[in-house]
């Protein structure tokens, strides 16, 4: 056994430069198999758009309950969680509701036509459209007040029933009733959403329809953040190691070369990374230390010298 591992030792000894990129490759594998979804915006979004669905199928339950009761009958689903909100029309006029959008005008218009106001002072009309007034059967990405809905209406005969999935409050934590995104969607931390108009990030659907986009937040990992995975810059330094002890056992022109090539693009690699990183990693941030282009961070600054 001892001599086993005298020859495992003598044989690392003299090839540590293959141990260095074996190492490297492992490193490098851990740093693809670490792109989870806190990386992986598709996968996110296809989960957000699994939950939204699901939300969506609670609202149709609840709607089809109040549009079964007698239309002079108070609108009653049962217990409604607070993110869906119910708001029963009569004719268009607001019989009752269920939770609450944050908006005082709740009128709504049949129809394509303007309603009139008449200003007795100034005698002068003005037409307006209500803003629940949009709301058709295709669901819409809809922002009242400081909040956001995914919006929907149903009807049977002369019932109306616009309803709406609380899906972001744009208000701060301390006066929102949550605090940012509906956490049944489990949007990821370094994630938000913005209307589909939006050009970045991934759309979620309900059903066919384009109801908003999955985006990450300013200084969120970016989609390609596995370039920032310490098992990545592991894995580059193992390959920087790895020539630079085959130049030192063969110490010929030729594994010289192959080093300056290695430290060259190891040096262009981690350059670029720190500079993608500046928003990331208070390390590479200019704001804790900058000294000139070339060191303009701390991390900057480290590799130059290492």
């Amino acid at each position: 056994m001892k001599e086993k591992l005298n020859k495992f030792f003598h044989w690392t000894g003299r090839n540590i430069h293959v141990v260095f990129l074996l190492a490297a490759a492992v490193f490098l594998c851990l740093s693809i198999l670490e792109k989870g979804e806190a990386a992986d915006i598709g996968k996110a979004a296809r989960s957000v758009e699994r939950r939204l669905g699901r939300l969506d199928g609670k609202m149709e339950k609840y709607a089809s309950r109040v549009l079964e009761l007698p239309a002079s009958q108070w609108a009653d689903a049962g217990k409604v969680p607070d993110d869906i909100v119910i708001y029963k029309y009569v004719n268009d006029t607001l019989h009752s509701w269920i939770n609450h959008f944050p908006l005082r005008n709740d009128e709504i218009i049949d129809g394509e036509h303007f309603g009139v106001r008449y200003n007795r002072l100034s005698r002068v009309q003005t037409l307006f459209m209500p803003l629940l007034s949009g709301v058709t059967e295709t669901p819409s990405y809809m922002n009242i007040g400081s909040q956001w809905f995914v919006m929907r209406s149903y009807q049977k005969g002369r019932v109306k029933l616009i309803c709406g999935i609380l899906i972001k409050e744009d208000a701060e934590p301390m006066i929102a009733s949550f605090g940012g995104i509906n956490n049944k969607l489990k949007v990821p931390e370094n994630m938000t959403v913005c209307p589909v108009a939006y050009s970045d990030g991934c759309t979620i659907k309900d059903g066919d329809v384009p109801v908003f986009n999955l985006v990450f937040k300013k200084g969120g990992l970016p989609d390609w953040s596995p370039a920032y995975s310490w098992f990545k810059w592991t894995a580059l330094f193992l390959v920087l190691g790895a020539f630079f002890s085959y130049y030192v056992k063969k110490r010929n022109p030729l594994s010289f070369l192959a080093f300056v090539v290695a430290a060259g693009a190891s040096t262009f690699f981690t350059f670029g990374w720190a500079a993608r990183m500046r928003d990331y990693s208070g390390l590479f941030s200019p704001v804790v230390y900058a000294d000139s282009s070339l060191h303009a961070s701390l991390g900057a600054f480290l590799l130059s010298n290492l």
